[in-house]
């Protein structure tokens, strides 16, 4: 980690993934917004910062595809559930 100090690290884009046949790379950065006529005299639009890394064994990263795609389709169902809920009836 580039700061051990950092306790939380918050991220909203996954900017690159890589495996070099050892080692999966993940790259995760924040999309900060910046607003019209901001005052620090920018270009409006979006900026991603890199805030994290993440190197992952194959075997660690079979586990976490694993683990977010029993978490994708629960929020699939949540979702087809509600829908179903907001049909007239």
């Amino acid at each position: 980690m580039d700061d051990p100090s950092a306790k939380e690290i918050y991220a909203n884009k996954l900017i690159s993934a890589a495996f070099d046949g050892a080692c999966v790379s993940l790259t995760f950065g924040v999309a900060r917004v910046l607003p019209t006529g901001n005052p620090d005299g920018g270009a409006a639009g979006a900026n991603v910062h890199v805030t994290s890394r993440l190197a992952l064994s194959p075997a660690a990263a079979v586990d976490l595809a694993k683990s977010l795609g029993k978490m994708l389709n629960t929020l699939k169902e949540m979702a087809e559930k509600r829908l179903e809920e907001q049909k007239p009836h």
